[in-house]
C-alpha cells in the first residue's frame, strides 16, 4: 500500500476487508469485471415450467453443492419431473458419491467441462437447454468465499435466466431479492427448496426476473 497503488474491489464486503488491511479508503475502487455479455444472446426461458436447474461452478466446497442436492431433494418431492446439472470442473468423484449417498443420481447429473476450451459457447449450450440457475455458494470451512458476484450467475442474468443465489458477498450486485431473482440464507437448504418451488409455481414469475436480471446485468 506505500506504492500508492489502486486496489479494485468486485463488492463492498471486499472493499471493507482492503481496509482492514490497512489500504487508504481513498485508494480503493468497487468496479464489476468486464465479461464478454456479446457472446450471450437474451435466450429466456423457452418453456411453460421451469423443470431444468444449472449449478454452474467449479466443484469445490463454496459453491454450495451440498446445499444444492438437500434443497432438490426436497423439490423432486412435488415435483418429480424436475432434474438438475451440476456443470463445472475439478474433481467430479466426490461429488458423485454425495449425490449417489442421498439416492439422487437418476436427479441429477454432473458434467464435467474441463476439457471445453471454448467456455462461452459451452455455458451458452447449457443455458439453452436448462429453464434456471443456482448459485447457492458458501463460505468454506477453510474460510473461502465468493468474494464478489458469481460470474457465472451474472452472465446467465446476461442471457435472460433467472437466478436463485445465496446472500454472499457480491451477490447484491446483480440482484435484489424479489426483483432480478431470488436471494436465499447462505447454506440454508429448507430457504432455497422454498425459492426453487417458487419458481417451479410461478413460470411467469421465472421469466420476470429473467427480463430484469438481463436488464441490469447488461
Amino acid at each position: 500500500f506505500r506504492l500508492d497503488l489502486l486496489v479494485q474491489a468486485l463488492c463492498t464486503e471486499a472493499k471493507e476487508r482492503v481496509l482492514v488491511l490497512g489500504c487508504p479508503r481513498d485508494r480503493i475502487d468497487i468496479v464489476n469485471l468486464p465479461l464478454s455479455i456479446e457472446k450471450y444472446p437474451d435466450v429466456g426461458v423457452d418453456s411453460s415450467s421451469i423443470n431444468r436447474w444449472l449449478l454452474p461452478a467449479r466443484f469445490v466446497e463454496k459453491k454450495g453443492h451440498n446445499v444444492a442436492i438437500a434443497a432438490f431433494k426436497e423439490l423432486i418431492r412435488e415435483y418429480p419431473a424436475a432434474r438438475m446439472t451440476f456443470w463445472g470442473y475439478g474433481d467430479p468423484d466426490a461429488l458423485k458419491e454425495a449425490i449417489a449417498s442421498e439416492k439422487m443420481s437418476d436427479y441429477i447429473e454432473v458434467v464435467d467441462n474441463g476439457a471445453r476450451t471454448d467456455f462461452d459457447a459451452a455455458y451458452l449450450e447449457q443455458l439453452h437447454t436448462h429453464d434456471a440457475i443456482l448459485s447457492p455458494s458458501i463460505t468454506s470451512n477453510s474460510g473461502d468465499d465468493e468474494g464478489g458476484p458469481a460470474l457465472t450467475a451474472v452472465l446467465a442474468q446476461v442471457a435472460g435466466k433467472p437466478v436463485i443465489l445465496s446472500d454472499f458477498p457480491g451477490s447484491e450486485r446483480s440482484v435484489t431479492d424479489g426483483v432480478e431473482g431470488l436471494i436465499v440464507p447462505q447454506g440454508d437448504a429448507i430457504a432455497l427448496f422454498k425459492a426453487m418451488r417458487r419458481y417451479s409455481q410461478d413460470s411467469a414469475l421465472a421469466r420476470k426476473h429473467g427480463v430484469a436480471g438481463r436488464h441490469r446485468a447488461v
